[in-house]
């Protein structure tokens, strides 16, 4: 057996339900579909629960309940919600919202969403959700026992690595994207290998679509829904996450090793941290997830421009959430140390990104899909041009959203933010800077 298989398959030993786990979920599931079928309601099974691609730990069943599609996107949402809020009475559940709300709960230890869908005909969406259906339909017909192996393998690959999941607050891969990408490519190692290959406006489709995809779609690669040849998966995916694939990939597949599905950090040095500042306010946590990391992205993006603006290069931000704090760390040089971002090639010239990688270190990945590393040098103290910038923090790009928290914004250098309320945030955030790509 290669290293590659051997380490497939200690990793779907660790990640494929157990008998206990099937009949745990499948207990909740009864529940849930029987307090739907008592309303009168009519609904589908969907998700991974449904696919049979979920993996071990990771209990979440997705129930969409059809109405009929005359009463429109708002009467479905307002109807959906008063019948559904009926049906989990006595559950612990709460509201949520991405394009279309549903509500979630939780049912010992089973995570449920109930989202309400038009029954419409393929291609006749009236919702945002109406597709997850036809999802499901096409790829129980694809996937077989060993396909959904690999694709646990794919989401344990991913997970491990900070590359699962297409919510704002992480800006990766999908279920769905990941199935996909398994059933295009035939194996998790077909993944990695196409990955490695991948060029940039790479466009990714299972059935040939009727359009040249790089007419419509800009994002660094294209990943056709088979569902809907029209809806690219890829446009929630980060760019640096897809680079940071492309990176791993070829790291695996050169010397495949269990540690890739490993949780791993990388311990900033000291120049590093003093070449940072923090940006710390008070967490918006009343307001839905996904609404609170968009304002957060698009704040942190107006501090970078506000310093580069001003005569500095930041070389990279994180945020995090921790404590009831929202921390913006951004590397950029300071007067008191030489701090310096070096550019390195595009990852669609491997070999040479590789290169840059072993030569370097303090690296990541930027949106530009190139590598980057920090070596020192001098420049101005960028903590007071957010200082004074945040007396109107509208004015430079921060979401209005949020205004008042920035008002009241704590801005400080490493070292404050390490003696500081937020710096549980600011410890979450600093230690996500730097990509734990390889073992040194």
């Amino acid at each position: 057996m290669s290293s590659l298989e051997n380490v497939k398959r200690l990793v779907l030993r660790s990640v494929k339900p157990s008998d206990e786990e099937r009949d745990r979920v499948r207990s909740a599931v009864d529940e849930i579909s029987a307090r739907l079928e008592r309303e009168g309601l009519r609904f589908e099974l969907g998700g991974s629960y449904a696919r049979d691609t979920w993996i071990s730990g990771s209990y979440d069943v997705d129930f969409f309940v059809l109405y009929d599609p005359s009463l429109g996107d708002e009467g479905i949402s307002r109807k959906g919600i008063e019948d559904l809020t009926r049906a989990v009475k006595g559950l612990n559940y709460w509201f949520r919202y991405a394009e279309h709300p549903y509500i979630e709960g939780e049912l010992n230890g089973v995570k449920f969403n109930l989202v309400p869908c038009a029954d419409t005909e393929k291609g006749k969406w009236v919702t945002s959700m109406d597709r997850s259906r036809y999802h499901t339909l096409y790829l129980s017909s694809v996937l077989d026992e060993r396909l959904r192996d690999e694709v646990r393998v794919l989401k344990a690959f991913l997970r491990a690595n900070s590359l699962y999941g297409a919510e704002i607050r992480v800006g990766g891969f999908s279920g769905y994207a990941t199935e996909v990408l398994t059933v295009r490519y035939g194996s998790f190692e077909g993944v990695l290998k196409a990955a490695t290959e991948w060029r940039e406006g790479e466009a990714i489709y299972i059935e040939k679509p009727s359009y040249e995809p790089a007419s419509r779609h800009s994002t660094p690669i294209i990943l056709l829904d088979p569902v809907d040849e029209n809806r690219n998966l890829a446009s929630a995916i980060r760019p640096q996450n897809i680079a940071k694939l492309i990176v791993l990939s070829a790291l695996f597949l050169e010397k495949p090793s269990i540690k890739f599905f490993e949780k791993r950090t990388v311990e900033p040095p000291d120049d590093a941290i003093r070449a940072g500042l923090a940006v710390c306010i008070k967490a918006p946590l009343q307001k839905v997830e996904e609404i609170r990391w968009s304002e957060y992205y698009k704040s942190a993006n107006a501090l970078v421009k506000l310093l580069e603006l001003n005569g500095f290069s930041p070389a990279r931000y994180s945020v995090a959430e921790s404590d009831g704090w929202a921390s913006m760390v951004i590397l950029t040089p300071f007067s008191e140390r030489l701090t310096e971002v070096k550019a390195g090639p595009p990852v669609w010239l491997a070999k040479n990104a590789l290169s840059f990688i072993r030569e370097n270190k303090n690296v990541w990945l930027g949106n530009d899909m190139r590598v980057y590393a920090l070596k020192p040098r001098s420049l101005r103290d960028p903590v007071s041009v957010i200082k004074n910038a945040l007396a109107d923090p509208v004015a430079i790009g921060v979401a209005r959203g949020l205004e008042q928290e920035f008002k009241a914004a704590l801005v400080l250098s490493a070292h404050e933010a390490l003696n500081s309320p937020c710096k549980g945030a600011f410890k979450e955030a600093l230690s996500s800077v730097f990509e734990p790509l390889w073992d040194e």
